[in-house]
């Protein structure tokens, strides 16, 4: 009856043992997971201000060239 009750306990805190290291994996993966998305939003991002700096940079030129032109 002892070997039993020390079975049951032993089955017990191994599987609590494994389910606790499974869910920190799982924990791990989707921190992992969030920190590629928190990246690919932060490349997003940058590129999204360079584009609006360029088209920026291109129409106020642009609008030099036609003021210049319509003041001569």
């Amino acid at each position: 009856m002892v070997v039993a009750a020390f079975l049951i306990g032993f089955f017990y805190f191994s599987r609590k043992i494994f389910l606790r290291e499974k869910l920190e994996k799982k924990d791990l993966k989707i921190n992992y997971q969030k920190e590629q998305i928190q990246a690919v939003i932060i490349t997003q991002e940058e590129e999204r201000k360079r584009i609006a700096q360029d088209l920026y940079d291109d129409i106020g030129s642009k609008l030099n060239i036609v003021s210049l032109i319509a003041i001569y």
